[in-house]
């Protein structure tokens, strides 16, 4: 059976239950350049995508931002992904923003250095380590 271009195989005695997604599931980010945005302390209330989007926007257009969820509970995770189009508007963002304070809880912002499908390999964006990556976190003094 066809429906809109989907194949279903229907079960005998089960209900067939299509949803479409259309538009939905995770953007096209080829090309983009990926901003690892760690948060030591407490989340902030302002930790949310469209906040981030706004922060980030400053310095050009921000093709996507991704805050992984908790496995079971569905609470935002301490790190979050800000991808670029452009690398120099990326390259910009990491200079101005890594070390800056986002109601006072610290952000350590560099180039992501594992691409979501080398993540769904090893289990999740983020793993064990908590999402330091190579550098463990840092970042400089005060912030802006």
């Amino acid at each position: 059976v066809e429906v809109r271009g989907l194949r279903l195989c229907p079960i005998p005695g089960a209900l067939a239950v299509v949803v479409a997604m259309a538009g939905k599931g995770p953007p096209d980010i080829a090309g983009m350049t990926s901003l690892k945005v760690d948060v030591a302390g407490a989340l902030p209330d302002k930790w949310n995508a469209e906040e981030l989007r706004d922060l980030f926007e400053k310095f050009g257009e921000v093709g996507d931002v991704f805050i992984p969820r908790e496995k079971y509970s569905e609470r935002s995770r301490p790190f979050a992904f800000v991808r670029f189009p452009r690398d120099s508007d990326a390259r910009e963002a990491i200079k101005e923003m890594n070390g800056y304070k986002l109601q006072g809880s610290m952000l350590t912002v560099s180039k992501a250095n594992r691409s979501r499908e080398m993540a769904r390999e090893t289990g999740g964006e983020g793993g064990k380590e908590g999402g330091g990556g190579k550098e463990g976190g840092g970042g400089k003094e005060g912030g802006g």
